[in-house]
Order: C-alpha cells, then structure tokens, then sequence
C-alpha cells in the first residue's frame, strides 16, 4: 500500500469532524411583542405558585417583572446543543431614548430542548407599552465571545 492509500482516507476523516467551538446556529424566524403580566398567567401557577413556562426559555431584563418588550426567535438547534454559558447580546433603539440600549442574556446551564426563546425587556428597561422599537440587533455568543449568530432590522443595517 502506498502512502496516499493509507493516509489520504485518514486525513479526510479528520478534516471533515467538527472542530469544537464551531458550533454555529440560525434564528429561523423572529418576532417582536409587547406582552402584559396576565399574558403569562397559566392554571398551572395557581396550583404550583411556580411560572408556567411551557417548552421556551423566558429570559427577563428585570425577572421580578413580566410585562415587557419581548423578542421571540425561534432556533434551528435546542438549547443544551449550544456551548455552555452561550448569551445572546440584544442592542435596541427605541422611541423613547436617543440612547442605545444593551442587554445580555445567559442561557442557564439547566435546559431541555427549547427551540424558543423569548427575550424581555422588562420592568423599569422598557418604559410602557406605548414605547417603540426603532432599531435593534441580535447577537448570539458563545462564552469565549465566538459570533454564533446575529440578526438585525432593517434600520440598523441602515448606513449612518
């Protein structure tokens, strides 16, 4: 046998394994929503006193509060695939403020196989449910800042 049988079969085996740290993911689709505390109220939670969240991960600015601007995308891949400690990064402009606003989000260690996820901005972060949202930019990043995804609006993409 020559080298290249035995050799060339081995090094396209290892060049085509994934090299950790590449995981990559796609936000499918994305919403936008202002929801009320009531919104989230289930039958459950007034047995269990406990938040129902369904099969979402609900992420708040302010977790003691629910009303709020929410973000729902929905994933490609679920949660526990994703690196540990992977955030998601959300820039808004809104109507309200001439500021950028940044708010970060860690994924807990304990997940199931959410698909969806819903990002607030709550309690004192978003002013009331009359304020807009302008711009706004998503970014997906593992724990060692690796860009695992983004999306934006189309004003943010804008030219300044």
């Amino acid at each position: 046998m020559s080298f290249s049988q035995v050799f060339l079969p081995i090094l396209s085996v290892v060049f085509l394994l994934p090299i950790k740290g590449e995981n990559k993911v796609s936000i499918e689709s994305l919403a936008e929503k202002y929801f009320e505390h009531r919104d989230f109220k289930r039958l459950l939670e007034y047995f269990t006193g406990r938040e129902y969240k369904g099969n979402q991960l609900i992420l708040r600015s302010d977790p003691s509060v629910r009303a709020g601007m929410y973000f729902i995308l929905n994933l490609d891949v679920s949660l526990n695939e994703l690196p540990k400690e992977t955030r998601f990064i959300l820039n808004v402009h809104s109507n309200d403020s001439l500021e950028m606003k940044i708010f970060e989000f860690v994924i807990p260690s304990e997940v199931n196989n959410q698909k969806e996820v819903l990002l607030g901005i709550t309690g004192d972060d978003w002013a009331s449910k009359e304020t807009k949202i302008v711009a706004w930019r998503i970014e997906i990043r593992s724990d060692e800042h690796q860009l695992l995804s983004e999306r934006q609006s189309f004003l943010w993409a804008h030219e300044k």
